[in-house]
C-alpha cells in the first residue's frame, strides 16, 4: 500500500477555530498535527512509498526529515486535483493507494495498520473509508482497484467515496475506528480531542488548546499527560 498525505497551506490553515485560535497558533497546530500523522505514518510496516502533497514551504524539510517523498502541489485545483497530481508521481505502483488526512491528532501506526489488514481481506479490488465522526467526511481513504479510482473529497465525501466503490463493483467497508474519525477543525472538535479517552494527543498540540477551551467550555485538565 503507498500512502499520500495532503497539506494545504498553512497560511489560512483551520479557520474554523478562529473563535478560540489566532492565525499564529492555527498555523502551529496544522504544523503539529501534521508532523505527527507523517512521523506515524513512517512506523507502519511494509507500506511502499509515502508521498505528501503540499503547497506549505514548511513541510518540505519536515516531510524530508523523516524519510516522505513530497510532491510540490502545482496549480492544482482543489484537493482532488492535488490528490491525482500525487497518485501521478506513483505510476505504475501496485499495491493501492491509501489518503491520510493531515489533521488527525489521534492517528497512530498501530491503527492505521488495523485498518490495512481489514482492507486487504477484502480481496483485490476494495475500497475501505475511515469517516469523520459524523459520518460525511473521509478522514483515511484505502484503495485496491485495477483501474483508476476517483477522488471525490468535499462535501459528503465518505457517502460519494462508498457509491463510486458500488457502481463499480468494487467491494467496499466502512471502517469504525474513534481515533481515525476525530479530526480537528472546529471548536466542537477541539473539545472532543479532550473528551476522547484514548492516548493523549501530542502534548505540544495540548498546550496551545488547553489555555483556550475554558472559554468554549472545555475541560483541559482531563488531559495532563497521564492516564
Amino acid at each position: 500500500m503507498n500512502v499520500i498525505v495532503p497539506i494545504k497551506s498553512f497560511e489560512h490553515a483551520k479557520s474554523r477555530l478562529g473563535p478560540i485560535l489566532d492565525g499564529a497558533l492555527r498555523r502551529q497546530l496544522a504544523a503539529i498535527m501534521a508532523r505527527s500523522v507523517l512521523s506515524e505514518l513512517g512506523q507502519v510496516k511494509a507500506l511502499g512509498r509515502i508521498l505528501t502533497v503540499t503547497s506549505e514551504p514548511t513541510m518540505i524539510k519536515t516531510a524530508t526529515s523523516l524519510g516522505i517523498e513530497v510532491v510540490w502541489e502545482n496549480g492544482a485545483n482543489g484537493l482532488n486535483d492535488a490528490l491525482a497530481q500525487a497518485e501521478a508521481m506513483l505510476g505504475g505502483a501496485c499495491g493501492g493507494v491509501a489518503v491520510v488526512c493531515a489533521d488527525l491528532p489521534f492517528f497512530r501506526a498501530a491503527e492505521f495498520e488495523r485498518m490495512l489488514a481489514a482492507h486487504e481481506r477484502l480481496g483485490e479490488e476494495a475500497v475501505t473509508i475511515a469517516s469523520d465522526r459524523i459520518g460525511t467526511g473521509t478522514n483515511v481513504r484505502m484503495v485496491t482497484a485495477r483501474n483508476r479510482f476517483p477522488y471525490l473529497y468535499g462535501q459528503n465525501s465518505a457517502q460519494a467515496h462508498a457509491l463510486a466503490a458500488r457502481t463499480r463493483g468494487l467491494t467496499h467497508i466502512l471502517f469504525k475506528s474513534e481515533t481515525l474519525a476525530l479530526d480537528l477543525d472546529t471548536p466542537a472538535d477541539a473539545i472532543e480531542v479532550f473528551q476522547t479517552r484514548g492516548e493523549s494527543p501530542d502534548q505540544a498540540l495540548t498546550a496551545i488548546l488547553s489555555s483556550r477551551l475554558k472559554d468554549i467550555n472545555g475541560d483541559p485538565q482531563r488531559w495532563n499527560g497521564k492516564h
